[in-house]
Order: C-alpha cells, then structure tokens, then sequence
C-alpha cells in the first residue's frame, strides 16, 4: 500500500468545520452540527490510533507535543 494521506489537507478541512463552528452568525444548530462532526472525527482518530503499534522516538514527538501544547495555553493566558 501507497502513503498518500496530506495532513496539510485534512487540517484545512477540519479548521473549516472549526471555523464555522466559531462564527457568530451561525446559528445554534449549524454550530451543534459543525461540533458533533469534530467530536466523529476526534473519536475516528482516537479509535485508529488505538489499533496502531508503537514506534522508536514515538514517545519523544508526543512528549515535545505535550510541551508546546503547554506552551501554547500559557501563552494565551
């Protein structure tokens, strides 16, 4: 099998929903909708990478994730 996924891609079609999500001039159930929709694809993610195995330098990337993930909620405070 060929790797043919674009990160780059899916994240712009997942700030689109985020986006619409956000926008104070949809009202409450476009906005519902656009969140159960991020909640599928969320809970999609999660159960795939729960069947995937556990590579060298897997645990590194999610920790320095985990830190500018900090970071980045420090900022905005």
């Amino acid at each position: 099998m060929i790797k043919r996924s674009r990160p780059d891609e899916i994240k712009n079609q997942i700030d689109e929903i985020s986006l619409a999500e956000s926008d104070p001039y949809m009202d409450g159930y476009v906005k519902w909708t656009c969140k159960r929709e991020l909640y599928m694809i969320y809970w999609y993610v999660e159960k795939k990478l729960s069947k995937c195995g556990t590579y060298v330098g897997e645990e590194k990337f999610i920790k320095d994730h985990d830190i500018d993930k900090m970071w980045d909620i420090l900022k905005d405070d």
